[in-house]
C-alpha cells in the first residue's frame, strides 16, 4: 500500500485533471499494479545482428521515444567487441544512455582483430597506449605479474571507438590502488573489458570509486573488484565498487564486487546512474554507512539497472534511522531512488532477503539492530511530480524477502511517454511484499 501522507486539495485536483483526461483520450489504456493508468504507446522492435557475435541478444520491443536495455556481453573466438552501432558500416555508436527508439531499427556489433599492447609492466603498456592508441580499433593487455599502480585515465586525445581488454596472464594477478581516486577512470567513446584473472584492489578513506566508467564497462568471469572504501563527504555519492556516470554503460556477464564500503551516503557496491545490465556474478558484502538517508548497499539505482542473472548477497546498508518510512534509507540489496528517471527490472538472478541464519542475507540495520520496512532485498522509493511539484505522496515499494530467480521486480519513474510521463508517476509490478 502507498503511505499517502498528505490527501491534499491538490492532490484532489490531480485526480479530477487525470479523470478528465482519460475520458477526453480516445486511445486505450492499460494499468500496471501500482493502480495507475498509464498510455499504450507505439511499440516498435529492436533487433540485433551480431556478426559472428554469440550468445545472440533477444529481440526487444520498446514504447515509442524510450531507450531500451542494454544487452548482455558476447564473445568471438580471435576478436575483441567494439560496441553497437547504427548502421552496418559501423560509424555511428547506439547510445544506450540517450538514443532512443522511434521506430523498428537494427544494430550492428562492432568486433576488432585486437593488437596485443607490447611492454614489461602494466604501467608500461597504458603508456604505450597513450601514445599510440588509434581511433576504431581494439587492444589486449596482458598482466603478468602482481602491480601496485597510480589512478589511471582510459581515454586518448581526439581518439575514439577504442576497445582496451585487460587479462591476467596465467595465476590470478591483482592490481592495488596505490594512491587516492579511481583505479580506472574510462573515457567517453572508449570500452574497458576486465576479462579473466584479475583482482583490482582499491585502498582505505579513498576519495572515488575503485572504478569510474564515463564510457563502456564489460566485466566478465575470473575478475574481482575489492577492497575500496570511499569516504569522501561529497553530495554525490561515487560508490565504492563502480560509479556509472549517467552517459556510461556496464555489462556485468561475471566476476565479484565485494568487500567495498561507502561511509558517507549511498551505494556500497555499484552506483548506476548510467546503464547496467547484470547477466552474471556476484555483488556482496558490501556495505553503505551514513545518517538516515543512506541505501543500496549492493547497489543504488539512478538509471536503469536490469538483473537477469546472477547473485546479489550478504550486503549491508547502517542507518541512523529508526523511523519504519524514512524516505531513501534502505534496500540491503538494491535501492532504486526514484527521484531521479530511474528503472529497475529483474527479470532473473537472486536478491537475497533477511534471515538471521543466512551468511547470504542483505540487511538494513541501524546501532539498535534489525530495521524491518526498509527493504533488505530492495527499497524503492519516489514522489509524485504534477509541473514540477511535488504532489506530497510516497511510492513506496519494499522487498524484505529473497527475490529467487522466478520472482520478478519492476520499479520505474517517469518512463513512459505522454501524459504519464508530464506526471512523473511511478508504475511497479512484480512479486513486491508490500
Amino acid at each position: 500500500m502507498r503511505n499517502r501522507s498528505v490527501f491534499s486539495l491538490f492532490t484532489l485536483i490531480l485526480v479530477i485533471f487525470g479523470l478528465f483526461a482519460a475520458c477526453a483520450d480516445t486511445s486505450s489504456s492499460d494499468s500496471d499494479d501500482s493502480g495507475i493508468p498509464i498510455p499504450n504507446p507505439k511499440i516498435y522492435t529492436v533487433s540485433f545482428e551480431t556478426n559472428g557475435g554469440s550468445p545472440a541478444p533477444k529481440q526487444q520491443s520498446v514504447a515509442d521515444g524510450l531507450t531500451f536495455v542494454l544487452p548482455p556481453a558476447m564473445t568471438k573466438t580471435d576478436y575483441i567487441f567494439g560496441g553497437w552501432y547504427k548502421e552496418a558500416a559501423c560509424n555511428s555508436q547506439w547510445d544506450f544512455a540517450y538514443d532512443t527508439v522511434t521506430d523498428n531499427i537494427k544494430l550492428y556489433a562492432q568486433w576488432y582483430t585486437p593488437i596485443l599492447v607490447p611492454g614489461t609492466t602494466l604501467a608500461e603498456k597504458l603508456q604505450w597506449l597513450k601514445s599510440n592508441a588509434t581511433s576504431n580499433s581494439g587492444y589486449i593487455l596482458e598482466v603478468t605479474a602482481d602491480e601496485n599502480l597510480a589512478p589511471q585515465n582510459i581515454s586518448y586525445n581526439n581518439k575514439f571507438y577504442i576497445t582496451v581488454q585487460l587479462q591476467g596472464s596465467g595465476n590470478p594477478k591483482v592490481i592495488t590502488l596505490s594512491d587516492n581516486g579511481s583505479l580506472f577512470s574510462i573515457g567517453n567513446f572508449i570500452t574497458l573489458i576486465l576479462d579473466k584473472n584479475l583482482t583490482l584492489v582499491g585502498k582505505n578513506n579513498n576519495n572515488a570509486s575503485l572504478v569510474t566508467v564515463y564510457g563502456n564497462l564489460i566485466m566478465n568471469q575470473g575478475v574481482k573488484i575489492t577492497g575500496n572504501v570511499y569516504n569522501y563527504p561529497n553530495f554525490n555519492s561515487m560508490g565504492g565498487g563502480v560509479y556509472v556516470h549517467h552517459k556510461g554503460t556496464f555489462i556485468m556477464s561475471g566476476g565479484e564486487i565485494s568487500d567495498n564500503s561507502n561511509f558517507v551516503s549511498y551505494g556500497g557496491g555499484v552506483v548506476v546512474s548510467g546503464c547496467f545490465t547484470m547477466s552474471g556474478g556476484k555483488i556482496s558484502n558490501n556495505t553503505v554507512s551514513g545518517n538516515n538517508r543512506c541505501g543500496g548497499g549492493g547497489v543504488l539505482v539512478e538509471g536503469h539497472f536490469t538483473m537477469s542473472g546472477g547473485e546479489i548477497s550478504g550486503n549491508t546498508v547502517i542507518t541512523s534511522s529508526t523511523s519504519s518510512v524514512t524516505p531513501l534509507s534502505g534496500g540491503g540489496g538494491v535501492c532504486v531512488n526514484g527521484r531521479t528517471l530511474s528503472i529497475f527490472d529483474k527479470t532473473g538472478g537472486t536478491i537475497y532477503g533477511y534471515t538471521a541464519e543466512s551468511s547470504k542475507s542483505n540487511v538494513v540495520k541501524n546501532n539498535f539492530g534489525i530495521v524491518n520496512k526498509h527493504g533488505h532485498a530492495v527499497y524503492a522509493y519516489s514522489t509524485g511530480i504534477y509541473a514540477n511539484v511535488n504532489d506530497g505522496i510516497d511510492y513506496i515499494k519494499r522487498k524484505e524477502t529473497t527475490a529467487e530467480p522466478g520472482n520478478n521486480l519492476s520499479y520505474s519513474w517517469g518512463t513512459w511517454g505522454g501524459d504519464h510521463r508530464w506526471w512523473g508517476l511511478p508504475v511497479w509490478s512484480g512479486a513486491w511484499d508490500n
